[in-house]
């Protein structure tokens, strides 16, 4: 199990996690349910640094510190992934579906960024800027305190969301890396991963009640969790239809993709669900 933990923080990361004997095939399938919580080692790298350079500076100057942070330590690979499927996207049709769904994959093996997808990652982080910066922003303590918990639990979230696609999916191709988790994922992995995300997300509000004397699980803290889930599954199930339709399957681009929608999806509820509360002790 511990290796398994490590492949999949090794996977979405470039911490110096080492892996002390060999990996196979099975062994990075295994490691599917275990991506909430290397979620959770990427949501560490946003939140602390949010929370030291929200000491020194204003809001939107620590926003962009911390999202600087958290891109160099995850590698930039899901931002890769959506550059290329924006720019596969662009592709105007030829009118034949299958000489379309050919021509895309192989710009997405291109590794030049065209201007759709340079366009996409700037949108991609600009709104992540904006809204990283207005959860640091919120007022109130134990609001702000909310607004780190939220964004430790953004990376866990997003992870989460591309194991139901892998589940759902089928590969666009036969080989590369994404073939090795696209089908070969579970029901039993989807149940496993969410069972872990729950407990993530339980412990962290559950430290915060105890800080602030407050009940670990209410009623705001149920809605929540179970609308993140319900929306990005929803939203994971509308992109594979899209993605299945233009590609012919799923590539491991198309997950970096959806990790980089996943997660400003779940900032934008985030940052909704803190401001509509009428009473921050809702959270």
């Amino acid at each position: 199990m511990l290796k398994r933990i490590l492949l999949a923080v090794q996977f979405h990361t470039v911490l110096p996690v080492k892996i002390s004997s060999g990996v196979s095939e099975k062994d990075m399938a295994g490691s599917v349910p275990f991506f909430p919580l290397a979620g959770a080692a990427q949501g560490f790298l946003l939140a602390l640094p949010a929370i030291v350079f929200a000491h020194f500076f204003d809001r939107h100057t620590a926003g962009a510190l911390a999202l600087a942070v958290y891109i160099i330590a995850s590698g930039g690979f899901d931002l890769d992934g959506l550059a290329d499927t924006v720019d596969a996207l662009s592709v105007k049709s030829c009118g034949d579906p299958e000489a379309d769904r050919e021509k895309r994959l192989q710009i997405m093996k291109d590794s030049h960024v065209g201007a759709m997808g340079a366009i996409a990652i700037t949108v991609s982080i600009l709104l992540k800027f904006v809204l990283v910066s207005g959860l640091i922003g919120m007022a109130g303590h134990l609001a702000g305190w909310a607004a780190f918990a939220l964004l430790f639990m953004m990376p866990a979230f997003s992870k989460w969301a591309t194991v139901p696609a892998m589940f759902h999916g089928k590969p666009a191709r036969k080989d590369g890396l994404g073939r090795i988790f696209i089908g070969n994922t579970g029901g039993g992995d989807v149940a496993f991963a969410s069972f872990l995300l729950a407990c993530l997300y339980l412990t962290v509000f559950g430290l915060l009640s105890l800080a602030h004397g407050g009940p670990a699980l209410n009623a705001s803290r149920v809605y929540l969790f179970l609308f993140l889930l319900a929306f990005l599954y929803a939203a994971v199930r509308a992109a594979l239809r899209v993605l299945t339709r233009n590609f012919g399957g799923l590539t491991g681009d198309h997950l970096g993709a959806i990790t980089e929608a996943a997660e400003i999806a779940f900032l934008i509820t985030a940052l909704l669900w803190l401001r509509l509360l009428p009473s921050m002790s809702g959270l």
